[in-house]
């Protein structure tokens, strides 16, 4: 891979848990780094939320190699994206994070 196919920008999100007015935790996001990638969006299938069949995009997006959790958020251009998995090749110093975008309807 070479260093111009890592031509897009995304945020990585780590969480932590506040509490809110009224006693109890929420889930808040804060910016932990943000990197070059190479994004590819051959995934995508179905599932089910609600007992009704929805669209789901996987995504995977090529990074330098950095510390990620899969608890970890990813923000690439406006959308939100859950991380589902963490593969890496130790060799050549790059991170593949699939990631499955988050619907917010």
């Amino acid at each position: 891979m070479t260093i111009g196919k890592l031509d897009q920008r995304l945020t990585i999100q780590d969480y932590t848990a506040v509490k809110n007015a009224s006693g109890e935790f929420i889930r808040t996001y804060a910016d932990l780094i943000t990197v070059w990638a190479g994004v590819d969006f051959t995934g995508g299938g179905e599932d089910f939320e609600a007992d009704q069949k929805v669209a789901t995009n996987v995504v995977t997006f090529k990074v330098r190699f950095t510390t990620v959790a899969e608890d970890y958020r990813i923000i690439y251009k406006t959308d939100e994206y859950d991380i589902l998995h963490i593969g890496g090749d130790y060799r050549t110093r790059y991170l593949l994070i699939k990631a499955k975008k988050r619907n917010n309807a």
